[in-house]
């Protein structure tokens, strides 16, 4: 059977060629000589452009920078990198080293925008998750304190205040709203203490505080009175019988 002209063009024109270039795999994909030309002519055209040829796997990072990333657009120099801030006013020595790194890793301009870009926003992001994260807890804590001291939270808390007021000097008031720690419920917890051991007199800014009573307060009263038999609550003759009674109820209010 006689072989077709495509056939006998794509054997052929390989068939006279040496063996070690005849099997060169870079040959595979040509099956005439036509495809052949076209290769040459295509190849020709790259000659002389400013191509890239990638390092070694021992090249140094000098030669990197020199044979590649220079090439795709790389500064020569770290004060040559563009990167447009937005926003607030950016930390300068956070900004030189990151442009060092960038510079040094051979991050191009367009990519070190980019990723100067995304910190920034992702800084703002858990800066903001943070804040959320710690106010959460701080809510939760005073909660904890609305549920133990019942209806008197609100004069311990203004104990509290008065505490620091007598206590405390400016700076430390400062300190106090600045950090964050004046809304600390273990610290209000505190100062609540020391603020019950002060006389009206003794006030400062705040005022007088009369403080309320607690549901463990309350609780410890009305054992108190359970456990005495003697107390005119038990006794519907005594002339407190009423009085009594009345208290115990306001005690068991208190419990909530």
């Amino acid at each position: 059977m006689e072989s077709t002209e495509t056939e006998t063009g794509s054997i052929s024109w390989k068939e006279s060629l040496p063996e070690d270039i005849k099997e060169d795999p870079s040959l595979g994909s040509i099956e005439t000589v036509e495809n052949l030309a076209k290769s040459y002519v295509n190849a020709q055209r790259l000659i002389g452009k400013d191509k890239i040829v990638v390092p070694g796997e021992f090249a140094t990072e000098e030669e990197w920078k020199s044979n590649v990333f220079s090439k795709l657009g790389l500064p020569d120099s770290v004060d040559k990198y563009d990167i447009q801030v937005t926003g607030e006013e950016v930390d300068q020595e956070f900004f030189g080293g990151f442009k060092k790194a960038a510079h040094e890793a051979g991050v191009l301009p367009t990519q070190a925008q980019k990723l100067f870009d995304w910190y920034g926003k992702e800084a703002v992001r858990q800066g903001e998750a943070a804040t959320q994260a710690a106010q959460t807890t701080v809510n939760e804590k005073v909660e904890g304190l609305k549920k133990d001291w019942g209806s008197a939270y609100e004069a311990k808390v203004k104990a509290a205040q008065a505490a620091v007021a007598h206590f405390t000097d400016t700076d430390f008031k400062e300190y106090l709203d600045e950090s964050g720690l004046g809304n600390d419920p273990n610290l209000i917890r505190t100062f609540a203490k020391i603020g019950e051991t002060l006389t009206e007199d003794q006030f400062k800014e705040s005022g007088p505080v009369k403080l309320g009573t607690t549901p463990t307060d309350a609780q410890g009263q009305i054992n108190t009175v359970m456990g005495d038999p003697n107390h005119a609550y038990h006794n519907k003759s005594h002339p407190n019988h009423k009085n009594a009674v009345a208290e115990v109820q306001r005690m068991y209010q208190h419990l909530g």
